[in-house]
């Protein structure tokens, strides 16, 4: 149960994008583009539903 919750947490820590130096594996970079993804699209969701309404008007 902690397992995903930390990996979660890890993931959160770590940046974004390819860097052939990083030490971190490919999984952690791929979850912390993702979670950035899902973040900017759940702040955006507002915004985006009131233009679709505003130009349904």
């Amino acid at each position: 149960m902690l397992g995903p919750l930390a990996f979660l947490l890890l993931s959160i820590f770590v940046e974004c994008g390819y860097r052939p130096s990083s030490m971190m594996p490919e999984f952690l970079r791929t979850t912390a583009c993702a979670r950035r993804d899902i973040t900017r699209h759940t702040l955006s969701i507002e915004t985006t539903l009131r233009t679709i309404s505003d130009r349904l008007r």
